[in-house]
């Protein structure tokens, strides 16, 4: 998303490599403004930003609205966010960067919404370490 563009997504949002907001583009210049995302929840359906790879919120993100889970399966970066950062779900990430944040990034987890996008858990991994070693 950029050129000052504005997106709504009702439900989920999947990507099969990345998701890009507010992505500075020289063929953009004159065009130059903030990208505003909502995404919206409904009662039953899963809802938020769901990408393969990354997901990238850089300098020209304007508003940013998350009502559902927002997962990266590799990594979830922001670069100089200027606007207002609201996530009502949760924030899911293998690797977090959070880089010259000018606003408060709201992240408030509601159990519900990550239940309909990632489906319940009925019991939790377990990781069996079979050599461990230290040195000093």
């Amino acid at each position: 998303l950029k050129c000052d563009r504005k997106i709504t997504v009702n439900g989920l949002l999947v990507s099969s490599r990345d998701i890009n907001i507010g992505k500075f583009s020289i063929g953009c210049l004159f065009q130059c403004g903030q990208n505003d995302i909502t995404v919206n929840h409904a009662s039953g359906i899963a809802s938020g930003l769901f990408a393969k790879r990354k997901i990238n919120f850089d300098p020209c993100t304007g508003e940013v609205n998350v009502n559902g889970a927002v997962y990266a399966s590799d990594e979830f970066k922001t670069l100089s966010l200027p606007r207002e950062f609201n996530i009502i779900g949760g924030l899911i990430g293998r690797k977090l960067t959070m880089t010259s944040i000018w606003q408060p990034i709201n992240v408030t987890m509601n159990n519900q919404y990550l239940s309909e996008a990632l489906g319940a858990t009925e019991f939790s991994p377990i990781i069996t370490v079979e050599h461990w070693e230290e040195e000093y």
